[in-house]
């Protein structure tokens, strides 16, 4: 009887702590666990789960996503600034917002133990986590306002002005030392055949000759740095970052020429070159320089408030 009772009450735990483990399970591969950071107010609900994570601890992941772990802790830094700049943008007024409105997706500590392994996570998840920690609170404003607080991976030796002027401080700055980072040139050399095909794939409704598609190829509008916004191919216009998504190309600073019979296509950079160059940003944190020097030399005229 007592053996009956036993393991009645066993399987009724066991009932019990399944729902538990479960959530325990899911949690883990869905949001970003309780770490060093203190904690903000704000909260964000993530989109699979409907968990409501704190801003600052939700900050660990998009960092994670954003920036090579390997990079200078100033460097880390200055990206959790800019990252909580962009989440609290889009905030407004509001202390939650549906993950579903971000753009910018996190990684997850699923996704953080596949791209580190298993073994370099705990380090890597705590040297983020110290990063968003030793920079609580703190955002980019400008006249008073949050700033678009754009970056990219590489420059072309110098980054970008916003000549809308929607973003007046986004304003160009020597980057010399990004020509020297990994990446910075990408080549690749396609048949008519092959490129004709990356150019069909933009739109279904807008499909190019292959013969002689070489010589159609016009820069319609194009920046000082060289990066391409607006083409023209077979008398259709197209934006650039779609052609240098169809080609594989990191940037619209981009180039066409022939080559032994075929289409050399080549493009210098990563990114759209606006803002803070990661790479650029890290040479200057081996300098020595910390990440509010940094932030106020890649973005004209900002404040580093807090908020």
């Amino acid at each position: 009887m007592r053996k009956k009772v036993g393991l009645a009450v066993g399987i009724l735990l066991v009932g019990m702590l399944i729902p538990y483990l479960i959530t325990m399970i899911t949690a883990r591969e869905e949001s970003i666990p309780v770490s060093q950071v203190v904690k903000s107010g704000k909260t964000v609900t993530l989109q699979s789960s409907g968990n409501k994570v704190d801003a600052e601890e939700y900050l660990i992941g998009l960092v994670a996503a954003a920036i090579p772990v390997d990079y200078e802790e100033e460097t880390i830094k200055a990206q959790a600034v800019m990252e909580r700049t962009y989440l609290y943008k889009a905030m407004g007024e509001e202390n939650d917002i549906d993950e579903s409105e971000l753009s910018r997706k996190p990684w997850t500590i699923k996704e953080m133990e596949e791209k580190w392994g298993r073994d370099e996570f705990q380090n890597n998840y705590d040297k983020i986590g110290k990063a968003v920690a030793d920079t609580k609170g703190l955002v980019l404003t400008y006249e008073g306002g949050l700033i678009d607080a754009l970056y990219h991976r590489v420059s072309v030796g110098k980054t970008r002005t916003d000549t809308s002027q929607a973003c007046p401080y986004l304003v160009s700055k020597e980057s010399e030392k990004d020509l020297e980072a990994d990446g910075y040139q990408q080549s690749r050399v396609l048949t008519e055949e092959e490129f004709t095909a990356a150019i069909n794939s933009i739109d279904p409704e807008i499909q190019v000759p292959q013969e002689g598609i070489l010589s159609t190829v016009q820069i319609v509008t194009s920046d000082e740095n060289g990066y391409i916004t607006l083409m023209q191919i077979a008398g259709y216009q197209f934006v650039a970052v779609k052609v240098a998504e169809a080609l594989q190309l990191y940037s619209t600073c981009m180039e066409f020429e022939e080559y032994e019979g075929k289409i050399r296509v080549s493009a210098r950079g990563i990114g759209q070159g606006y803002g803070v160059s990661q790479y650029g940003a890290d040479c200057m944190a081996k300098e020595g320089k910390g990440f509010e020097e940094i932030l106020q030399y890649y973005y004209e005229n900002i404040v580093i408030t807090t908020v």
